[in-house]
């Protein structure tokens, strides 16, 4: 189960996804793009599209908003200008940044200079560790440690 589509069953006015992709569409998009996801992150933006959460937080999408950098494309790009890796790709910005690491498929969270800080095997396990901060503030149900 994916927890954060979890949470947002639950406290729906945290949570503002894109919409929903064609799975076909999806796949052809990352084919176009040369880019690997993990099947976890594809599954979530096949029901999502990415979006917000917590006010502060955004995944970022496959055709999500170029004007408003919600887009991974463009998001990447702009980091990549600023020194990230051209083996990550940016997938989440807000508090923290987190990326895909390309031939791995790990989840990455980056320091300030765009390298990677900490790693994560699964969508769940990186959700869960920025989902901490924010889930007595809003009142989201304790969960047991993911790994």
């Amino acid at each position: 189960m994916n927890l954060l589509v979890s949470d947002a069953v639950q406290k729906p006015e945290l949570f503002h996804w894109n919409g929903t992709i064609d799975r076909a569409l999806l796949r052809n998009w990352l084919r176009e793009e040369n880019l690997n996801v993990p099947d976890d992150l594809a599954d979530f933006w096949a029901e999502t599209g990415g979006g917000d959460f917590f006010e502060s937080e955004t995944i970022l999408g496959p055709f999500g908003d170029q004007r408003l950098g919600d887009d991974v494309k463009s998001a990447t790009a702009s980091y990549r200008e600023r020194g990230l890796s051209p083996r990550l790709m940016l997938f989440h910005v807000g508090v923290t940044r987190t990326a895909i690491e390309q031939s791995t498929l790990r989840y990455v969270s980056l320091n300030e200079r765009y390298e990677p800080a900490e790693s994560f095997a699964s969508f769940n396990e990186w959700y869960y560790s920025i989902r901490q901060p924010f889930a007595e503030t809003y009142g989201l149900t304790k969960l047991a440690v993911v790994r």
